[in-house]
C-alpha cells in the first residue's frame, strides 16, 4: 500500500513552507512556517477517515491548538485557525 494512498492529499497553499514525515506506526506529521500572519484552512481528501490536530513546536505546553475529525467532506477533516508567521507548527 502507497503512503500516498493511505493519506490521500494535503495542502497548505502558498503562504508557507512544510515538510510531511511518517512515524513507524503509519502517523504523518507535517511541519509547517507560515510565512504571513493570518487564517489557514487545512482539510483533506482521503478515501479512509482522517483527523488532524495541531500543535505550536516548541511549546512546553503540549497545548493543541486545534483539533478536526470530519468538518469536511465525509470523514475528513477540515481546520480553521489563527497563526503568527515564522512561528512552526505541527499537524
Amino acid at each position: 500500500n502507497n503512503e500516498d494512498d493511505a493519506f490521500g492529499h494535503a495542502g497548505v497553499g502558498t503562504h508557507g513552507d512544510y515538510w510531511v514525515s511518517f512515524d513507524g506506526n503509519g502517523d504523518a506529521y507535517v511541519a509547517f512556517m507560515p510565512t504571513v500572519d493570518g487564517c489557514y484552512c487545512f482539510e483533506s481528501f482521503a478515501d479512509g477517515d482522517v483527523k488532524v490536530e495541531i500543535f505550536q513546536y516548541n511549546d512546553e505546553s503540549g497545548e493543541i491548538l486545534g483539533y478536526d475529525d470530519d468538518g469536511g467532506n465525509n470523514t475528513n477533516f477540515k481546520l480553521i485557525c489563527s497563526l503568527s508567521k515564522d512561528k512552526s507548527y505541527y499537524l
